[in-house]
């Protein structure tokens, strides 16, 4: 199969009309593929190439087609075609591993739903209020300024009684905590018109409304923003040890505790990270990593790829095993059991958000290398030895 024969089955894949030899045909290079033969991948090309191809065909499948054709693939395809079937969004392979047979001692027992919309908003007198989709409307008056939730997951910061905001005469800083928990996820509009999307385990502290001179936030965990541009009004992000500085852009901020780094990567405009010692200005397409010691490494990503979670779907690109079950644990509320090492095995993938996590440990098995148990909320980790 050429690499033009093997896009045309990608797309009737995708479309749904492929036949049973076709799929058949697919799976077959898919296995050639997971045994590392060489001269089939050099005869399909360059690997980023095929990547980037494939995924594209992904996402145009989805956007074309919808939210409900998408997870009504996922649903109804066998477990041998969910290796690998675009209509299902799924892209995985385990990088330099060869699939070894495993213990089947480990099972999955029982199953874990995604995660929602939720989130907890803490008021200025400390109040706490849980959002979950049940209580809509008008749900909090914060000085001049009304709080508004809906129905799907988004809470507006707005002036009372349509004031603009220029007219809000109050001095008083008032400020708002919005924490999401394991398995939750929310988005806020900042009263000067910005756009926040939380990721699980994460939290934004702001200001009700902004003082003239500056807007300054605090986060923790993983946070999307959607500055609005105010030349005269910088937009600060605080994060750990280190600050986020804009005027008007688009860009992604990871600040877990478990996680190695803080990770700052740009969409769209430009920012400016900065530390105590060290500052980065960066273009889109580029991320910048501050480590403890404060030291910034700036390095180009596929930006897409890192946002993947705010459009609701994981997506990986050489990314290890331990780092993937985070992003796992995170989402479906679970704890995460390594039986053995896990230390050499490395996934790429593309599954949606929305899927219970059965369907996940799955398709990651079926890669090759790894078995899963679940039960109750623990998922147990084994992956074979070399």
């Amino acid at each position: 199969m050429d690499k033009k024969s093997f896009f045309d089955l990608a797309e009737k894949i995708s479309a749904g009309i492929a036949t049973d030899r076709e799929t058949e045909l697919y799976l077959l290079w898919y296995d050639s593929f997971q045994h590392e033969d060489q001269g089939w991948l050099e005869e399909m090309g360059d690997r980023d190439e095929i990547r980037n191809n494939i995924l594209s065909r992904i996402r145009n499948e989805i956007g074309s087609q919808g939210r409900r054709r998408y997870l009504y693939s996922i649903r109804k395809i066998s477990a041998a075609v969910l290796l690998l079937v675009f209509a299902a969004g799924v892209y995985l392979w385990i990088s330099n591993e060869k699939k070894e047979k495993i213990s089947e001692e480990l099972v999955i027992k029982n199953d874990v739903l995604p995660g929602s919309d939720k989130a907890v908003l803490t008021l200025s007198d400390g109040a706490r209020v849980v959002l979950d989709g049940s209580l809509t409307g008008v749900i909090a008056n914060e000085g001049e300024v009304s709080v508004e939730n809906s129905e799907d997951g988004v809470l507006t910061y707005s002036g009372e009684n349509n004031l603009d905001f220029d007219e809000i005469t109050t001095d008083k800083v008032i400020n708002n905590t919005i924490t999401t928990p394991q398995g939750g996820q929310y988005k806020v509009k900042l009263h000067d018109g910005t756009m926040v999307w939380l990721n699980s385990l994460s939290s934004i502290r702001f200001p009700t409304r902004f003082s003239e001179e500056a807007r300054e936030v605090e986060i923790t965990g993983e946070v999307y923003f959607e500055v609005a541009h105010r030349s005269k009004q910088p937009f600060k992000v605080y994060s750990g040890e280190q600050y986020v500085e804009v005027l008007g852009t688009e860009f992604n901020i990871q600040a877990y505790e478990d996680e190695p780094s803080i990770r700052t990567t740009l969409v769209d405009g430009s920012v400016n990270v900065v530390t105590e010692n060290e500052s980065a200005l960066i273009d889109p397409g580029y991320q910048v990593v501050s480590f403890s010691n404060d030291v910034l490494e700036v390095k180009k990503v596929n930006a897409e790829m890192v946002v993947a979670w705010k459009n609701g779907l994981f997506q990986f690109w050489d990314t290890d095993l331990e780092e993937v079950m985070r992003q796992l644990a995170r989402w479906y509320d679970i704890d995460v059991d390594y039986l053995t090492t896990t230390q050499g095995k490395s996934f790429t993938g593309f599954v949606s958000r929305d899927v219970t996590i059965s369907n996940v440990l799955r398709m990651i098995e079926e890669a090759g290398g790894i078995k899963f148990g679940l039960e109750d909320k623990k998922v147990f980790v084994k992956t074979t030895m070399e």
